[in-house]
């Protein structure tokens, strides 16, 4: 949801590279000046390590001093966070993740895996609404 809010967004600035030590880099960007003194960002940075594992994540949405929009730099919004005289925001980071190693399961597994994946989706009345 929160990347396809981004995706979506026809605003959106995306930048993206592939680092020295084989690590991958991107962020996304969308953001609406407001005011002289303050814009409205949705934008995330993410970094996925040489394992092809997620290894740093943030998101942000909400106002932002414009001061720190105008290079379009997820780094500098980071740092800094949302202004709260604007209407606030929120705010997600996650990084420092610790992975446990895959392993094969050495028993049999005591049901059919095929079971549980959803295989149709139907709706039995054919006027929704919602209240």
């Amino acid at each position: 949801m929160t990347y396809q809010n981004i995706a979506n967004d026809p605003s959106m600035v995306y930048f993206g590279e592939v680092l020295e030590d084989d690590s991958k880099y991107a962020s996304f960007l969308s953001l609406e000046v407001d005011t002289d003194d303050y814009c409205y960002v949705k934008a995330m940075e993410l970094k996925i390590n040489e394992a092809g594992q997620l290894s740093d994540f943030y998101f942000t949405e909400g106002y932002y001093d414009v001061y720190y929009c105008l290079d379009y730099d997820v780094t500098t919004l980071r740092r800094h966070g949302p202004s709260s005289y604007g209407g606030g925001g929120t705010t997600l980071e996650t990084k420092d993740f610790v992975y446990g190693s895959l392993s094969a399961y050495p028993e049999e597994i005591p049901y059919k895996i095929e079971n549980n994946f959803v295989k149709e989706i139907s709706f039995s009345e054919t006027n929704l609404s919602f209240n």
